[in-house]
């Protein structure tokens, strides 16, 4: 499958299309994988960033449509709950995948398939033929045939996109690259050194997407992006996943923090989201032995479920902002449930997505963030997609 924009695709000429053109973006990257184990890590990361796009993109569309009186947004609303939980099968598939992969893959021995036997081998060539399918339907039938149907309508659409930031222009992360892989760190820099180039040119196109993971300990590369950063208003943001990797990785990241702090302002966020929960009490005992548990900086924890909630307790009293909400209710109601035993002030992003305006459940669990002082709008209505990007 390989898939191209096109001038057939466009809705609106801008912020629909600019999400639109992502999506083909993310695609294209998942195209380059190939259908076997070794590509387990790299398909994680195409699965994060998918969710990290729905749960922007889809809320902002559909209060887009709210705004237009746009005729068909019931049934495209349940088009996008279709595809969030196809997304969500298919992550949970590679969750899966994970726990039953050898460990040695993940201490550089992705190669050797010998640690792999051919049912796993199977199983995850099914997982990749399951999201490509989600791909395709995704494109060929959601954008080019039910969001086509929102054309006649942008117009009215426009006053209320105009607020939005286009996907393409979030602030730029830091991610800590596997610095146990000469390779993956070198490749990591090239990219981000070419990423540089094109998102602060003067065009109008939008910038790529920044990659997956920018090189922390480049001096000059960390001085250049403070510099552009300030030009254009930009926060740096560090975000360590810390997936499947040691205490050790955290550490280089947070020595990048501080100095990139010294360097230029912007870098008062350090987002934390240890995955999997095997490294949850190394990481988190790491970062209570520095400066970042003293209180005056903000975590961000990207939430999945019920077992962040241990990690919730370890940083209680601190400011916990949680993103990408779930979908699933149940494991959104242990979520809440844990973070308000444990007192960590909260802010959420992407709620909308997850369950929309008009159902009943979002009325069960509004309260708890009216209480701790935000709006309606701030966890449901139009800014919500921005929020995770506040500096």
């Amino acid at each position: 499958m390989s898939l191209l924009w096109r001038p057939a695709m466009a809705i609106d000429n801008g912020i629909i299309d600019h999400d639109h053109q992502l999506l083909i973006s993310i695609t294209s990257d998942f195209c380059e994988t190939r259908p076997n184990v070794n590509n387990l890590v790299e398909l994680q990361r195409i699965v994060a960033r998918l969710h990290h796009y729905i749960n922007l993109h889809f809320a902002r569309e559909e209060h887009l449509q709210a705004a237009s009186n746009f005729p068909l947004r019931r049934e495209h609303h349940a088009s996008h709950r279709d595809l969030a939980h196809h997304l969500d099968h298919v992550a949970r598939s590679i969750e899966e995948l994970e726990r039953a992969c050898p460990a040695a893959m993940y201490a550089g021995a992705e190669n050797d398939l010998a640690l792999v036997d051919a049912a796993l081998t199977q199983r995850f060539a099914d997982v990749h033929h399951e999201l490509s399918a989600l791909l395709r339907h995704w494109v060929l039938e959601h954008i080019l045939k039910s969001d086509l149907a929102m054309r006649p309508h942008v117009e009215a659409m426009r006053p209320y996109a105009a607020k939005m930031s286009s996907l393409w222009a979030v602030k730029p992360v830091l991610l800590v690259p596997n610095l146990d892989k000469p390779e993956a760190a070198k490749h990591a820099i090239a990219s981000a050194k070419g990423w540089m180039n094109a998102a602060f040119r003067d065009e109008s196109q939008p910038p790529p997407e920044a990659p997956a993971a920018l090189p922390t300990r480049d001096d000059a590369f960390l001085a250049k992006l403070h510099q552009k950063a300030r030009e254009i208003g930009m926060t740096v943001t560090f975000d360590s996943h810390c997936e499947n990797v040691q205490s050790k990785d955290l550490r280089d990241v947070l020595a990048a923090w501080r100095k990139s702090r010294a360097i230029g302002p912007g870098s008062q966020h350090f987002s934390f989201t240890p995955t999997p929960e095997r490294n949850f009490v190394e990481c988190t005992a790491l970062l209570q032995r520095t400066e970042m548990a003293s209180g005056a900086h903000r975590y961000r924890a990207i939430s999945t479920g019920a077992k962040y909630a241990r990690i919730f307790g370890d940083i209680a009293g601190h400011n916990l902002e949680v993103i990408e909400a779930p979908a699933i209710f149940a494991r959104w109601k242990l979520l809440i449930d844990a973070v308000l035993e444990f007192g960590a002030p909260l802010r959420v992003v992407g709620l909308a997505r997850a369950f929309g305006r008009d159902d009943l459940a979002v009325e069960s669990i509004l309260a708890p963030f009216q209480d701790r002082g935000a709006t309606v709008e701030d966890v449901l209505g139009a800014t919500s997609y921005d929020l995770s990007f506040e500096g």
